[in-house]
Order: structure tokens, then sequence, then C-alpha cells
């Protein structure tokens, strides 16, 4: 019984001790370069824009208008397209 005792005491000893020599001996993370006057998150801030189409009925006319969901604003002025009809009014 002492025999087996040693035994699974020494396994569990050399299991913990191999697991921190592994963590150890990582080599560190290389950090990335930045020129100078540059930002690190460049990369996140050139994405493509996302425009959502825009529509509603004003005057008897249905008119449209692009929002740019990217950077938050309205892309150009509302644009006529048309005469109004029950079926030209789509809800989404």
């Amino acid at each position: 019984m002492k025999i087996q005792k040693r035994i699974v005491s020494l396994l569990l000893t050399s299991v913990l001790v191999l697991s921190n020599v592994g963590t150890t001996l990582a080599a560190p993370m290389a950090q990335p370069s930045v020129r100078q006057g540059q930002s690190q998150t460049q990369g996140a801030d050139q994405r493509k824009d996302v425009l959502v189409a825009c529509y509603r009925e004003y005057n008897g006319y249905l008119q449209r208008r692009y929002w740019n969901e990217t950077q938050g604003y309205w892309e150009g002025q509302w644009e006529p397209i048309g005469v109004a009809t029950r079926t030209d009014i789509i809800m989404e």
C-alpha cells in the first residue's frame, strides 16, 4: 500500500513539474512595430461603409435617402424615386 501511494505521489509531482516547465519555456510574444505618427488601430478604422436605404412618402412622392451605418451620418439629400402608391411603400 505504501508503494502505491509513493508511485501515485511521484506521478502527480512529475505532472505538476512538467506542466510548469512548458509554460516557463515559452518564447515571449513579439510586439508589433508601429511607425511614428501611426496608430495601432489604423486597420480597424479602414472598413467599408455600410449604407442603409431609408424611404419616406413626402407630398405624394416616394423618396429615398441613404444612412451611413459605419460613420453615423446621412449620405446626400432626399431624392424622389416616383409617385407613392400603397404597393410602393415597403415596411421593413
